[in-house]
Formats: structure tokens, C-alpha cells, sequence
């Protein structure tokens, strides 16, 4: 005796008759798959899968509203076609019948029939038939399109949330602040910016000749092209991006090619908090800076890009992790810099914006079935929380110094 659990099929006959029932193209997965992609509107009601469904997006996702437009004017087209067509058929052997002298004698059944299939058909697929594939051809357009888009966001949402989590797995962030900081000896400094640069450098060559031997963006050199068919806001973000992430491999490479007798003991120690003095740490404090300015900009381009709430949340909190440590040695680095402290001081009120509200959709309940997909999420939500408070007291203190 067979027994079913979980909704599981009963039995090796039923899975298979479910499996052939999925394959076919009419079935009752098939359409109630089509009337949820149509009628949902929560994503606490979707499943990781559904979200990242073609077939669900077409009809969800910002980055194809101009797609869906077309192919909404397309089915409203084909739609008056079909009824002018319809009209224009049926009204003049309507008329004819209806003229004719009554005969008691004649079938009016049979010979409506007679009509309907001798002059209405013939002219219903007359002008009818020929406007099916045109605008069958721009429905087929329209989702293709939007699939080959949406695969260009989802290339790029891949690349910038791997390359900003692999910086806040070692914790990069924090690591280059602790070396300007640090007091060491400058052998250990210069090592230490070595280490953090994750480059190469040839045996036969001396450490001035630093050349960076990987392609860290091969989706943008690739697909670049592809960004124009994104909206102009998501570009900026994305260019922005890569823009600054290769500044920072260039000041990477100017960091080992500085001499070591250029490295003074301690960044902390130069005068007014500022390393002017020094060309080391000078350049690092700018790899700071335009790391900060890259994790914005990956910041700004996952919220677009990444469409699906609990992913979209905690890249959005591996990115701040990295991007507060950055922003919080920059107040205290710039706070004699009018110019650029205040324009650090307009994140102030975009952070006190985001932190919160992320937190509160985290932290949030969710529905049973979702809530696995937020765990992710609510594991790092604590730490942004802490860093975010150290960022907010040092943009505060450093205001009013």
C-alpha cells in the first residue's frame, strides 16, 4: 500500500505521470504557472525559483516595462483586429440574410449554418489570419527581448555581488585602515601592502614592476555593449562601479611600486589627521576613498539590479559592511577637508535611511515559506547594525569638530 506524504507522490507511477504532465505544453502546471506569473504581486508569496523565472519576471520586473508595454499595445491590437474583423464580416451576410423575404417553408437553422459558413468564415480568416503572425512575431519579440535583458542584469548583478562579497570575506575594508594605521616597522607596512593588493609579482622582476595578471571583470569587458539596453540610472551605477574598482588596482600597483623609504611610521601621528606628508600613506588613504566610492556605486547597482527582496537585502549588507568601515575612516581623515567632509556628510542621511529600514524588513516576520531565504540576511544584519552606529558617531563628532 502506497502512502503519500508531503505532497509527494504515492507511488513510482505517479511521479512519472507528474513528470510527463509538467513536459507537456497544455497542463495544469503550465496554466497555473502563467496565472501566478500574471496575479502575483508579493514577493513573500514567491519561491526563490519563481523569482528568478523568466517567465515570472516578463511580467514583474522594472527592467522590461517598455517590453510589457508592447506586448500589452500587441494583444490589444490583435484584440480590435479581431473584433473589426468580426464586424466586417458577419455585417454584410447579416444584412443580406435578414433581407431576404421571409419563407416559411426554408430551414432558417440550416441555412444561418449555410451562411455563416460560405461568406463569414471565408472573410473572418480573410482579414483575420494574416494579422497572426505579425503580431504573434512582436509577442515573440517582446519575451525574447526581455529574457536576453534580463540576462545582461543578472550577469552583471553576478559579477558586482561576487566581487563585493569576495572584498568583505577579507574584510578588505578593514584591513586597509588597520595598515595605514598601523605601527609597524616599514618593512612590515610595505608587506603588509603586498598582501592586501592580491597581485602578482614576477620572481625575476623587483618589486617595482607590479603587473596585475588577472581579469577581475570579464562580464563588463565581455558585455558592456549589452548595458545599453538597461535604463540610464542602472548604467551610471554600474560604470561607476568598475570605474572606481580599477582606480583602486592602479593605486594598488602605485602602493608596491612606492619606495619603502617613503613610508613613514604612522599615518595616525601626521599632522591634523592628514598624511600629505607622506606619499604612502597618502595613496593609501586614496585607495580607501575610491574603494568607498566603488561599494556605493555596487551598492546603488545591486538595488536595482537584484529584484528579489532577500537577495537583494543581504548583498546589499555584505556591500555596507565593507562601505561604513571605509566611510568611518574618511570622517575622521577628511574632517579637516571642508570641501570633501561635506560631501561625506550627505551620506549621513541616506544611511540613516537605509540601515534602519533594511534592518526592519530583515528582522521582519515572514511568511513560513520564505523564511529560509531571509536567514542569510538576518546572520549579518547585527554587524551592520554595529558598524553603522560607529560610522553615525564619527560623522557626529567629527561635524562638530
Amino acid at each position: 500500500m502506497s502512502v503519500t506524504t508531503a505532497g509527494k507522490p504515492s507511488s513510482r507511477f505517479e511521479a512519472k505521470t507528474e513528470r510527463e504532465s509538467h513536459a507537456t505544453l497544455l497542463s495544469r502546471r503550465t496554466l497555473r504557472t502563467l496565472w501566478r506569473a500574471l496575479t502575483v504581486r508579493d514577493d513573500d508569496d514567491l519561491t526563490a525559483q519563481e523569482a528568478s523565472s523568466t517567465l515570472f519576471r516578463f511580467f514583474r520586473s522594472k527592467h522590461v516595462v517598455d517590453l510589457k508595454l508592447i506586448l500589452t499595445l500587441a494583444l490589444a491590437l490583435l484584440s480590435l483586429h479581431f473584433v473589426f474583423a468580426t464586424i466586417f464580416s458577419v455585417s454584410g451576410p447579416a444584412i443580406r440574410l435578414f433581407a431576404a423575404a421571409p419563407n416559411p417553408q426554408r430551414d432558417v437553422i440550416g441555412h444561418t449554418l449555410d451562411v455563416l459558413a460560405t461568406g463569414v468564415l471565408p472573410l473572418l480568416i480573410k482579414y483575420f489570419s494574416p494579422a497572426i503572425p505579425i503580431y504573434g512575431g512582436v509577442v515573440a519579440w517582446a519575451y525574447l527581448s526581455a529574457g536576453t535583458r534580463l540576462g545582461v542584469v543578472d550577469l552583471f548583478a553576478c559579477e558586482i555581488s561576487t566581487l563585493c562579497r569576495v572584498g568583505t570575506i577579507f574584510d578588505i575594508g578593514k584591513r586597509y585602515v588597520t595598515t595605514y594605521e598601523s605601527e609597524g616597522t616599514i618593512a612590515e607596512k610595505h608587506a603588509a601592502a603586498k598582501h592586501i593588493a592580491v597581485e602578482h609579482v614576477k620572481d625575476d622582476q623587483s618589486s617595482r614592476s607590479f603587473v596585475s595578471q588577472e581579469n577581475y571583470f570579464p562580464i563588463f569587458d565581455s558585455n558592456s555593449k549589452d548595458l545599453q539596453s538597461l535604463e540610464a540610472v542602472v548604467v551610471a551605477h554600474i560604470t561607476e562601479y568598475y570605474t572606481y574598482m580599477k582606480a583602486v588596482r592602479d593605486l594598488q600597483r602605485k602602493l608596491v611600486s612606492l619606495d619603502v623609504s617613503q613610508i613613514a611610521r604612522s599615518g595616525r601621528k601626521a599632522v591634523d589627521g592628514r598624511a600629505g606628508e607622506d606619499p604612502w600613506h597618502e595613496t593609501m588613504a586614496d585607495t580607501i576613498y575610491v574603494l568607498f566610492l566603488g561599494y556605493e556605486s555596487a551598492r546603488k547597482s545591486i538595488n536595482e539590479l537584484i529584484e528579489f527582496q532577500p537577495a537583494c537585502a543581504e548583498n546589499i549588507i555584505v556591500i555596507l559592511l565593507t562601505e561604513l568601515v571605509c566611510f568611518t575612516f574618511l570622517c575622521e581623515y577628511l574632517r579637516t577637508d571642508d570641501l570633501r567632509f561635506r560631501r561625506l556628510q550627505l551620506r549621513e542621511d541616506d544611511y540613516n535611511d537605509i540601515v534602519p529600514t533594511l534592518a526592519k524588513k530583515v528582522n521582519a516576520l515572514h511568511k513560513e515559506d520564505n523564511e529560509k531565504y531571509w536567514t542569510p540576511a538576518k546572520r549579518l544584519i547585527w554587524e551592520l547594525e554595529a558598524r553603522y552606529k560607529v560610522a553615525l558617531e564619527t560623522v557626529q563628532r567629527c561635524a562638530k569638530q
